[in-house]
């Protein structure tokens, strides 16, 4: 991999299919009965000097994917490739995901600059260039150290100065971060929460890094106290020209802190586009819903608000096709409606001891999930055709009513050994393509928009 030092090429950060699923364990042995699915392929450039905001709802991967590029933890599949040349990262762009597993010269490539496949002991002289600012200043300082000793830590670890050089650069950076020197013979119990983010900051900036992971800087503190923090982590990186990832919340922040911004729902990103034009245009349904909830500082004015349905499904269990159908208000029937949506109506809609509609079909015995695609009914008598059409007829009624979107996402209904077979669309996830110049959407409700998986 090229020295960062030496080499500042354009693309300081870039995820590439990017997984991280974690094991969920169970039973006396504790072994793995489910998978979270917490980032599932992710593709994000920062270029160098930028600020990229990634926003979504508690629990939708973030604070995972941030971990992920810094190396904290280590992904399921993907590559994060560092320092990458303009060029060469079009061209790997250009080959797509699939042909690395043919193309020699990508895999090459890859190889160089991906920080995924170095050794964990070779990763030592990169990690001063990657520095994180975690969410809570009141547990990411050590409480049994000295503000001089945390802030020197990171020079001393990496054999950038001696002790009393690093107690010098320390006391240096206090008074850039707007503490004072004589701070540093204190400990962290003894500050503010803004001061104690302060001196996170300047811990981060020890170093001398080219990017900072803002994981949450700003939530655990006063309004007043953030503002503060905020036009601080500005200046310091319009001084040092900085590469920020700034992981939030907040929509207020990402407008005064972010040029780009990154939409994130249940491990996909959703949308991406430069600040303004997505906060005056946006285009996912998901991102307009994120976007009505941000008050209007205006008395007069009122912005219609888009109440999302339901909660976040699981990552255990995330929806089949695009994540967000089962919530969005212009879902469409081939956005990845599957049996499980429909499985408790089913149960009552096809009985005819519940539905006086189904009085000419026999006593509903059993209701099965097979895939993501097909449902089966059991009767208590094997069924005939006569049985098919009317189960077909409850279909299309069903379809034709407001609330029966996901019945026209079953595309047959046919006999199977004495059952009743109801095929679905296949549920197919929308691949995040550029819908106008620099705005990338993954929603079929954009022409161009097909399926990950084509």
């Amino acid at each position: 991999m090229p020295p960062p030092s030496k080499d500042r090429n354009e693309i300081l950060l870039a995820a590439r299919g990017l997984k991280k699923h974690f094991a969920v364990k169970g039973g006396l042995l504790q072994r793995a009965i489910a998978t979270v699915h917490a980032v599932d392929g992710v593709d994000l450039v920062i270029r160098r000097g930028e600020t990229v905001a990634l926003v979504g709802e508690s629990g939708c991967g973030k604070t995972t994917l941030g971990r992920l590029l810094l190396r904290l933890i280590e992904p399921t599949e993907g590559d994060v490739l560092f320092n990458v040349p303009e060029d060469v990262f079009e061209r790997m762009r250009a080959n797509g995901p699939a042909a690395t597993q043919d193309d020699g010269q990508t895999k090459e490539l890859i190889r160089q600059y991906s920080i995924t496949r170095r050794r964990r002991r070779s990763m030592k002289a990169l990690r001063r260039f990657m520095q994180p600012v975690f969410q809570d200043p009141f547990t990411s300082l050590d409480p049994r150290m000295l503000v001089k000793d945390i802030v020197a830590e990171p020079l001393l670890v990496s054999g950038l100065a001696t002790r009393p050089e690093a107690y010098e650069q320390g006391a240096r950076l206090l008074e850039e971060v707007g503490l004072r020197p004589e701070h540093l013979y204190r400990f962290p119990h003894e500050f503010s929460g803004g001061q104690r983010q302060r001196i996170a900051i300047a811990r981060a900036l020890a170093p001398e890094p080219e990017f900072l992971l803002l994981d949450e800087p700003t939530s655990a503190l006063d309004v007043s106290v953030q503002a503060q923090i905020l036009n601080l982590l500005k200046d310091i990186q319009r001084k040092q020209n900085l590469t920020y990832l700034l992981i939030t919340h907040n929509l207020s922040v990402v407008r005064h802190m972010a040029d780009r911004v990154a939409v994130m729902y249940l491990g996909r990103i959703l949308e991406r586009k430069r600040t303004a034009e997505l906060f005056s245009n946006p285009l996912h349904p998901y991102t307009k819903a994120l976007l009505s909830a941000v008050p209007v500082p205006d008395p007069k004015r009122r912005r219609e608000r888009i109440i999302l349905p339901g909660d976040v499904p699981s990552p255990i269990a995330p929806p089949a096709g695009c994540r967000f159908h089962t919530r969005c208000n212009a879902v469409l029937p081939h956005c990845g409606w599957s049996p499980r949506d429909i499985a408790a109506t089913a149960a009552h809609m096809f009985d005819p001891s519940r539905n006086p509609d189904a009085s000419e079909l026999p006593p509903l015995e059993e209701v099965t999930i097979r895939g993501d695609e097909v449902l089966l009914l059991r009767y208590r008598e094997p069924a005939t055709e006569s049985n098919r059409l009317g189960v077909e007829a409850l279909v299309k009624a069903r379809a034709e009513r407001p609330e029966g979107i996901a019945f026209r996402a079953i595309q047959y209904v046919r006999l199977d050994g004495g059952r009743i077979l109801l095929e679905f669309l296949p549920a197919k996830e929308p691949e995040l393509l550029e819908i106008v110049p620099h705005h990338f959407v993954a929603c079929y409700l954009y022409p161009g928009v097909t399926s990950a998986t084509n």
